[in-house]
């Protein structure tokens, strides 16, 4: 694979990551769950930064755009959400949804360790070592939210899920992801 190859992939992932989280972000707020929807409201922005920093480095750095390409729309949210409003979700619903949420949360975030660590060889392998750095920021970024991603699921996992605890924490991220997206 071609160091433009990788990029455009590397991108059109990115673009994914940003639906990935704004999709969580509706979701969450379906819920009424504001301090989850803050939480995924700062990672599409963090994803959005990301991908523009993507895009800078390979600019400055071989002195062309990045090729655009196709991706393939993330579906997040359940279907069946489209024909409700937030007052259709009962307790056990919304329990089941967070539950969800945090193993699609997981997954996403594995499958995209997983993918820019290959990228990160691709272009080790291709010895555009600098480049591949740029990349390991990345991957770095994403094992950090992945550690905590699976911790969270592990804490609401002993709670079984309890919407007493996930209801009384949601004014705290609020706040804490409040006052990190106004910086």
């Amino acid at each position: 694979m071609t160091y433009e190859e990788v990029f455009q992939q590397m991108s059109a992932h990115m673009i994914k990551g940003i639906m990935f989280h704004q999709q969580m972000t509706d979701y969450f707020d379906f819920l009424n769950l504001f301090g989850y929807k803050k939480m995924s409201e700062y990672h599409a922005l963090a994803e959005l930064d990301n991908y523009k920093q993507l895009h800078t480095y390979f600019l400055n750095h071989y002195n062309k755009l990045i090729p655009e390409s196709q991706f393939e729309n993330v579906d997040i949210i359940p279907k069946e959400w489209y024909e409700k409003t937030r007052h259709d979700i009962d307790i056990e619903s919304k329990k089941n949804a967070v539950k969800e949420a945090f193993i699609k949360w997981i997954e996403w975030e594995k499958g995209t360790k997983q993918f820019f660590s290959q990228m990160y060889k691709e272009l080790d392998n291709n010895v555009e070592v600098a480049s591949a750095f740029k990349i390991g920021e990345f991957v770095e970024d994403v094992d950090n939210e992945l550690k905590w991603c699976e911790r969270k699921y592990i804490e609401l996992q002993g709670t079984d899920f309890a919407m007493d605890f996930i209801l009384d924490e949601q004014q705290y991220y609020y706040e804490f992801y409040k006052m990190k997206l106004s910086k």
